[in-house]
């Protein structure tokens, strides 16, 4: 199922932690980790973009800033470069509803959670996918993305 443009909420479901910006940040303007918070800090609201009416090709934003890959790692970018990163974002049938995996659109690299401990930065690598039908996909690799306010 495609993303609508609209306001969604996204967490691991390895942790079941939302994922934001720290919400502690320094005033530069330089890009600013994407992590995963600690249970009990409130959703943060991310904007979800598609890319010229194309299927399952978004770009995000958060704290009104979008979204780039920058060294393998996920930052919101204040400036205009880095260019935001386009992600394709893929239903996995096997995880229920609203359960996603977030990748380049090249499918070179995908969203992970590298650990699970609060404020640990996402990381962009090389995803892994279990050999069965439908395939297997690590909770560190899945994400859900939840209308805000919910339907």
């Amino acid at each position: 199922m495609s993303l609508k443009e609209g306001n969604y909420i996204i967490r691991n479901r390895a942790q079941g932690q939302f994922i934001g910006r720290n919400l502690a940040e320094d005033l530069s303007l330089l890009p600013k980790k994407v992590i995963n918070l600690p249970h009990g800090v409130q959703a943060p609201v991310w904007t979800v973009l598609p890319v010229n009416d194309s299927d399952n090709k978004y770009r995000f934003k958060i704290g009104g800033s979008y979204v780039a890959e920058i060294d393998h790692l996920l930052f919101a970018v204040l400036l205009e470069e880095p260019l935001p990163t386009e992600w394709r974002v893929t239903p996995s049938e096997r995880d229920g509803p609203n359960a996603y995996i977030i990748e380049k659109v090249d499918r070179s690299a995908g969203w992970v959670l590298p650990e699970g401990d609060p404020y640990t930065q996402l990381a962009v690598q090389l995803l892994i996918v279990g050999q069965s039908d439908p395939p297997f996909i690590p909770p560190t690799q899945l994400f859900e993305i939840i209308p805000f306010p919910e339907e």
